[in-house]
């Protein structure tokens, strides 16, 4: 004779709750990644847009370059000429001299930029970028600011996740 006796709890509660809150704990983790690739998207935004600046700069302190040159060739003949004192072309060329120190300095910028903007991309340091010429400053007009501001705290991932925590306290009180 063999008997076989089998228990199992008809109903606990437990178990419901313990794995909503494991349900809930695997949510706030996705939102967590979420949250990673969206920092992660803003810094090579922000990376890309920086590189951009500090090529404008160059581009600038170079037109400035051809200005004072002109700059002190003029400046050269008016001393020639006797119609200014020596102080003038000197003047002129320590402008110079600043703003080839100021150039030295924008290059290294715009290498240790490009060098930020491509170890976020997981390539060569030293690879160059495109620039895309198709960036341009939006033109919207914001009228409705609160609506924005609204939609902007409802979408926010940080949000979700604390929601996701007092879900899991909830469930944990129960």
């Amino acid at each position: 004779d063999t008997k076989l006796r089998l228990t199992q709890p008809v109903f606990n509660p437990k178990l419901s709750l313990n794995k909503k809150i494991k349900l809930s704990m695997v949510g706030i983790e996705e939102i967590s990644i979420d949250l990673y690739k969206q920092q992660l998207i803003l810094d090579i935004k922000k990376a890309y847009f920086n590189h951009l600046k500090t090529l404008r700069v160059k581009t600038l302190l170079l037109e400035s370059e051809q200005v004072l040159l002109e700059n002190i060739r003029f400046s050269q003949s008016l001393f020639v000429n006797g119609k200014v004192t020596e102080e003038v072309p000197l003047r002129s060329k320590s402008a110079l001299s600043q703003l080839e120190s100021r150039m030295s300095l924008t290059e290294k910028d715009i290498q240790l930029s490009r060098a930020y903007f491509n170890f976020l991309l997981n390539r060569p340091l030293d690879q160059e970028i495109k620039v895309d010429s198709l960036i341009t400053a939006p033109e919207k007009e914001y009228k409705d600011l609160k609506r924005l501001l609204q939609k902007a705290s409802g979408e926010r991932l940080e949000m979700k996740q604390i929601d996701q925590a007092i879900s899991i306290q909830d469930h944990m009180i129960k």
